[in-house]
């Protein structure tokens, strides 16, 4: 318990719902006022009242001074609470466990005119456990009966094959509930058949909205049909993105099939030439804006171009530097050569194979053939191989930059990302070997490779007579 301060005064709250009256009778502010002076006895006496405002749960956040009166005890500014009865106080028993409870941990005695409430004395604090005691036996009845209720309600529902319904229905649906069983069914002042269709449509949750209010379809929210404050509504209730998400969040089965990240996409969308290829200098991915023909940073837009700098920039510009890049691929060079992992392999087959000749001298004849033999079988199946990146051939043409869609895969196939520095200007990281873009690395492989060829088809017959003999 913490006891109230050294400067603490005691407080007397009053109160009545109804002000106006002509019988107020012993709960006027007169006889309320005059009584609790009495019952404190102190000239310091602070009074604090709520005229007009209902004592039940609901009302107490109107109740200003109540909501005062809970603040002196809490900051041990309240020594004693006088009120005129407990009704004053609060009409349902477990406020007034609570304000009894609070002023028990700071050490404020309570008292009333009628002395039903009196914790100065032991009856008095009695009947404040009796009252506590009393309110949590409700609220556990309360939750035991509201959990019966549900398990039966769900039971019924399940026995008719009926889904359990929730308080609330989504828009496009209404609740209509019969002998105590609730169906859904669809809402004719509110469908949702539109708001798919303009999904659909539009490729987009935003331009979705768009549509629906060019239609002039009701928004979640808006009131129905008849409603008296319907002009209100019609104008301040609108479709935002976030409600129309939610509520396509209900209606997943009637979407496209969802995309390798899991998320479902209009089959209109319109794809970007560089979709999830461009990195910001921040290294975020750039988002498109195909009506707008640009990309854009989210982290930039979100932070401010004064903290982030420039966070948008247009295909136009990208296109200008990155389509010379792209030319240089090429599709057709080498498309026979072995892939890296093959490359190591060979040349791992290859040194074993010159250690092999070195240390011909100090090794058995036979054991010497066998090994080289395997080598040399081994060698001859990695020349058979046709080199492949990432399961894609390089015999395929390249599509045409009007093809969007083939061209964004064809690209995001051949490099890895093209970061944007500070000035908007993209570098490339390509993502296969740099003979396939470079013509000099292009000539080297060639040339390496014709020498590795012609090792493996020469025979050694100085080394086969040595070691015949």
């Amino acid at each position: 318990m913490t006891p109230p301060l050294p400067t603490a005064l005691p407080v007397a709250y009053l109160r009545r719902s109804a002000v106006q009256s002509k019988k107020p009778g012993t709960v006027s502010h007169e006889s309320q006022l005059e009584a609790v002076r009495k019952l404190a006895e102190d000239d310091r006496l602070v009074i604090l009242e709520d005229w007009g405002v209902s004592g039940q749960s609901k009302s107490t956040r109107k109740r200003t001074g109540y909501a005062k009166l809970r603040e002196m005890i809490a900051a041990g500014e309240c020594s004693a609470l006088f009120s005129y009865s407990m009704s004053r106080l609060a009409r349902s028993v477990g406020e007034l466990s609570s304000l009894i409870e609070l002023c028990n941990e700071h050490g404020v005695m309570v008292r009333t005119v009628d002395r039903e409430i009196d914790t100065g004395t032991a009856t008095g604090r009695l009947i404040t456990h009796v009252l506590s005691a009393v309110d949590q036996f409700i609220a556990e009845n309360a939750a035991e009966h509201a959990a019966a209720t549900r398990d039966t309600r769900k039971a019924a529902h399940e026995a008719l094959g009926l889904p359990t319904t929730g308080s609330l229905p989504h828009y496009g649906t209404l609740h209509v509930t019969t002998d105590g069983i609730t169906r859904i069914v669809p809402d004719p002042e509110r469908p949702i058949q539109p708001v798919l269709d303009a999904y659909r449509v539009a490729g987009s949750v935003r331009g979705a909205c768009e549509l629906l209010h060019r239609a002039g379809l009701r928004a979640p929210g808006s009131c129905r049909v008849g409603c008296e404050r319907d002009h209100e509504h019609s104008t301040s209730t609108v479709w935002g993105s976030s409600a129309t998400t939610k509520l396509l969040h209900f209606h997943k089965a009637e979407m496209p099939e969802p995309n390798a990240r899991g998320l479902r996409r209009p089959s209109g969308r319109i794809p970007a030439l560089f979709s999830r290829l461009i990195s910001c200098s921040c290294g975020a991915t750039m988002t498109p804006n195909v009506k707008r023909g640009s990309y854009y940073c989210a982290a930039g837009r979100d932070a401010g171009a004064t903290l982030h700098g420039t966070y948008n920039v247009t295909e136009r510009s990208l296109r200008a530097v990155l389509e010379p890049e792209a030319a240089r691929y090429m599709p057709g060079a080498h498309s026979t050569y072995k892939d890296g992992t093959t490359d190591a392999e060979r040349t791992r087959l290859e040194a074993q194979k010159a250690r092999l000749q070195v240390d011909y001298d100090r090794m058995d004849a036979d054991l010497w053939r066998d090994k080289m033999a395997a080598i040399d079988a081994a060698l001859a199946k990695i020349a058979g191989q046709v080199r492949a990146v990432a399961g894609h051939g390089f015999r395929d043409p390249v599509p045409a930059w009007a093809d969007v869609a083939g061209m964004n895969a064809h690209l995001r196939r051949i490099w890895v990302r093209a970061t944007l520095d500070a000035a908007m200007v993209p570098h490339v990281e390509w993502g296969v070997p740099a003979y396939m873009y470079d013509k000099d690395a292009a000539a080297e492989e060639q040339r390496l490779t014709e020498a590795s060829d012609a090792l493996h088809t020469t025979p050694l017959p100085h080394v086969k007579h040595l070691k015949d003999s």
